[in-house]
């Protein structure tokens, strides 16, 4: 039996009487307990599941907000997905300035939306459709929906957090809004760690809005940083997107420029780059 047959089993039982403090173990004949002295009448309750147990601390006391928090998280180690979030906006409701429940309420919703958006991907690779693509489409803006609430909620009580406007700028460029999340980072003061990624972020959104002068701009920046530099993912990304770029414009120096630097990195495609700069060269200024 699963955990939640079991507790719906055990809950229907509970329903059933008027008062859980009748609820009384007695000794079998033979238990260990029977020889106990204990006083005439002396009984032993049922420990409640402890669930239930929040549940009714919940009940008792709707302004705590501890018994929310901890009853959330078991709900949550359990899957319980549905009760976990029914228990938190209960909790929000009663404590809206308690920090941990409110974040721990944002973290679910972000964390569901991610969880859904996977399922549907991984459904669409395993039997890719037109209606398993729409359907991936809408789980992908749903998540970037879900992401732009959680760091616009975040920032707004903790605006110190400044590293959400990169999150926050991908969730733009995710639903289309490039011009938005452009002045969002233009606008920013991010760690000295996230400037690389920045940069790149800039030249993607610069790109997709048709500014592709700027792109390669941002491109070199991201890729070049020297203190500190730029994370190897980042570099050889935007040594990539800058290098296809300007390729696309027939930017010949600024292609090679970009390769070569690429080529010197040590995950490079080595092989496929020595063939692409070979061909630009031959190609007329």
């Amino acid at each position: 039996m699963s955990i939640s047959e079991r507790d719906e089993k055990v809950e229907q039982a509970l329903a059933k009487l008027v008062d859980l403090d009748s609820i009384i173990l007695r000794p079998k004949p033979g238990d260990p307990a029977a020889s106990l002295d204990l006083p005439a009448g002396a009984e032993r309750r049922i420990a409640l599941l402890e669930h239930q147990e929040l549940e009714q601390q919940i009940k008792q006391a709707p302004a705590d907000p501890l018994p929310y928090v901890k009853l959330a998280k078991l709900y949550q180690s359990q899957g319980r997905w549905k009760d976990t979030l029914r228990v938190l906006e209960a909790g929000v409701q009663h404590n809206a300035d308690y920090e941990p429940l409110v974040e721990l309420r944002e973290d679910l919703l972000l964390a569901a939306a991610e969880r859904e958006q996977t399922e549907a991907h991984q459904a669409h690779l395993q039997r890719p459709t037109a209606e398993s693509a729409l359907h991936c489409e809408g789980r992908e803006r749903n998540l970037a929906e879900e992401q732009l609430r959680f760091c616009q909620q975040r920032l707004a009580r903790h605006p110190e957090q400044t590293e959400l406007k990169l999150r926050w700028a991908r969730a733009l460029r995710a639903l289309g809004r490039y011009e938005d999340a452009i002045q969002l980072l233009n606008g920013a003061t991010l760690p000295s760690s996230l400037r690389a990624r920045a940069q790149y972020e800039l030249g993607l959104n610069y790109q997709l809005s048709g500014r592709a002068l700027q792109a390669i701009s941002h491109f070199r920046q991201a890729a070049l940083f020297r203190d500190p530099a730029p994370p190897p993912d980042i570099q050889q990304a935007a040594l990539k997107a800058g290098m296809e770029l300007a390729e696309k414009l027939h930017m010949i120096e600024t292609a090679l420029h970009f390769g070569g630097e690429w080529l010197q990195l040590p995950a490079a495609p080595t092989d496929m780059l020595r063939k692409r700069l070979a061909a630009l060269q031959q190609q007329p200024r």
